[in-house]
């Protein structure tokens, strides 16, 4: 499956700044078992509405929770939340 994370962040937020500490956090993803990889993307639009940021993650359905309680995701959250005004969650 892909489990996607697409996220808007606060106006304000150089997006740009955090791509790559970002995209470093969920380069460990691939660890956390049956997670086979993290891939994050920027927004190639400006659009006011648009979403800045999206991470796809190549998993096993079975693999959703330990994701989602690993340590990888309350750094995300823990070091980001601040700086973001949403996230949407979807699965594929």
């Amino acid at each position: 499956m892909e489990h996607y994370l697409i996220v808007r962040f606060k106006k304000g937020v150089d997006v740009k700044d955090l791509y790559e500490p970002i995209r470093d956090l969920f380069s460990q993803a691939g660890n956390i078992e049956g997670i086979k990889r993290a891939q994050v993307y920027l927004s190639s639009s400006k659009l006011r509405n648009n979403y800045d940021m999206m991470i796809r993650f190549t998993m096993k359905k079975s693999s959703l929770p330990l994701l989602e309680n690993s340590d990888l995701y309350r750094r995300f959250r823990e070091d980001y939340s601040d700086s973001i005004s949403r996230v949407t969650e979807f699965d594929a």
